[in-house]
């Protein structure tokens, strides 16, 4: 790996803050119990638990018996929706959007080979769902609806307040699921303002927390059966020794996420403002799959546009580049010391085209697409140097590739 690089692919993961590490390291070592004990050593495991579950439970506005600690965001999705099903043979019905993480369309999937029926949402052409859509899409013997709250890949907003109130009044059974792991402890994400959701998926590393660790929000844990059966911790829904360094670090860097929403989002907009000028100014072909607008964090009425939906966050943006192959564009760049991506790090592996973006009606043949996520270390002068790069970069490989 280059030691000196400029990385903008916050999306995929960030690094571990200090205090998220501070908060991991004893457990590393001397406080090392396992919270299922009842001796001390247990007890001091179980009171990090128990406190790291009161943090989050503050940030998403639920008692503390709603937060269920899971492997990541992935499996806080395959549980919301495996779990709205149960196990019983009965076909049931899921209704989910067409951009959602792959955790959420693999696992409709995977169901609708299993005999269950899946119907997929489409979106608009900035990535929009239409919460109408998505009420026209359930029945009575819906089962679990999804809608992430923003999209990995473009940064868009999704309507999710009004989208599962239109549900409830239709299907009031349905478990109506988030997929929040780019909003979480950034966006208004919690069971006060989305009345009508019962389920929210979080994940540590991407808010500079570890990997491996995250958490589902359960409004009522009755409603979802496990998928990890054993001894019967958190509450039934996830059997297993609890992850307590990585429970801990997720605590700490929620809490720190939180605590610096305002100051995170008024520096990502500063950023987003200066990548988009000096696209218009050095590379002006450059467009946009996924909404222009960004979020303004500092604007008054920020809280209501984000749950509105319909913009996208300003730490996230997806560039189109007409004519401009994308695997020679990451090289490229990676060769300049700037690490992006072309999406979601689980398409960035195959070289296949986003289904996200297929789904937006965007096609391959287009051209090339980028992801920039930036994050508390980018600076303006990263993003200046990046939009050099890439203006420089860009003709010769549009060039090179009209040669072939």
């Amino acid at each position: 790996m280059q030691k000196d690089f400029t990385y903008l692919d916050h999306a995929a993961t960030t690094p571990v803050a200090p205090e998220a590490q501070a908060a991991m390291l004893p457990h590393f070592g001397e406080r090392y119990g396992n919270p299922s004990s009842r001796h001390g050593l247990g007890l001091d495991a179980l009171a990090t638990v128990d406190a790291a579950r009161r943090v989050l439970a503050e940030i998403a506005a639920c008692p503390p018996g709603s937060v269920v600690f899971t492997g990541g965001g992935t499996e806080a999705d395959v549980l919301a929706l495996r779990g709205a099903l149960g196990g019983g043979a009965r076909p049931r019905h899921v209704v989910v959007s067409a951009i959602e993480h792959d955790a959420v369309l693999a696992t409709a999937r995977a169901l609708e080979r299993q005999g269950h029926r899946v119907t997929v949402v489409p979106v608009d052409r900035s990535g929009c769902a239409d919460p109408a859509a998505f009420a026209d899409a359930v029945g009575p013997d819906t089962a679990a609806v999804a809608l992430m709250a923003v999209s990995n890949e473009l940064g868009s907003v999704q309507p999710v307040a009004e989208a599962s109130r239109r549900v409830k009044e239709k299907a009031p059974r349905a478990v109506f699921h988030v997929d929040a792991v780019q909003a979480f402890a950034r966006l208004p994400v919690n069971f006060r303002d989305w009345p009508h959701v019962d389920t929210i998926a979080m994940s540590a590393h991407k808010i500079y927390g570890p990997k491996g660790v995250g958490a589902l929000f359960v409004r009522d844990v009755a409603r979802l059966e496990p998928l990890l059966t054993g001894g019967g911790q958190e509450f039934g829904l996830r059997s297993g020794t609890h992850n307590v360094p990585g429970i801990a670090g997720l605590a700490a860097a929620a809490r720190l996420a939180w605590e610096r929403r305002a100051a995170d989002l008024a520096h990502y907009g500063a950023l987003d403002r200066l990548l988009f000028a000096q696209l218009a100014e050095r590379f002006p072909e450059a467009g946009v799959n996924g909404p222009r607008a960004a979020l303004d964090g500092a604007s008054p009425a920020y809280a209501a546009d984000a749950l509105r939906g319909g913009t996208r966050v300003p730490y996230i943006a997806n560039l189109r580049l007409p004519g401009v192959p994308s695997e020679p564009l990451l090289n490229g760049l990676e060769g300049a010391g700037f690490y992006v991506s072309t999406g979601s790090a689980c398409h960035s592996k195959s070289g296949a085209l986003s289904p996200v973006l297929a789904a937006i009606g965007i096609a391959e043949a287009g051209g090339g697409n980028l992801r920039v996520s930036v994050g508390r270390s980018t600076t303006a002068a990263d993003v200046e140097r990046f939009v050099a790069a890439l203006a420089a970069l860009a003709p010769r490989l549009r060039a090179a590739a009209r040669r072939t």
